[in-house]
Formats: C-alpha cells, structure tokens, sequence
C-alpha cells in the first residue's frame, strides 16, 4: 500500500508540473496515451500476450495521437 501510494503521488506532482508547463491541450493528448503505455509496459514487465490486431490498434492509435498532438502545436 505505501508502494502504492507512493508512486500514485510522484505521477499526480508531475502531472501537475506538465499542467504548469505545458499547454492544455498537448497535456490532454499525452495523457490520454496512457492505455498506450499500459499496454506496452504489460507486455515487457507482465509477459501479457498482445494479439496482431491489438497491436495494429495500438500502432494506429498511437500515430493518430501524433497527429493530432504535431497539427496543435
């Protein structure tokens, strides 16, 4: 538990660091990428087995973001 909530302090103090530096919107986008990252983590650290079409969705997905976060800026 203080694992835990240890970790879930450092990630809610350096997301409100990127609020303060970084503009809303690009902070939404790079925030909503966390799923992404999820995944990903899961497969490396958990041995979680990723399916072809979930990696597609993953890889579209993630260059959507992209797209959408290069076109804002």
């Amino acid at each position: 538990m203080f694992v835990r909530s240890f970790w879930g302090t450092v990630g809610f103090l350096c997301y409100l660091f990127a609020m303060k530096y970084i503009p809303m919107g690009l902070l939404m986008i790079l925030y909503n990428t966390a799923p992404f990252w999820a995944s990903v983590l899961g497969y490396v650290f958990l041995k979680e087995s990723l399916k072809i079409n979930e990696i597609w969705a993953m890889i579209v997905g993630f260059f959507g973001i992209i797209i959408v976060a290069l076109s804002r800026t």
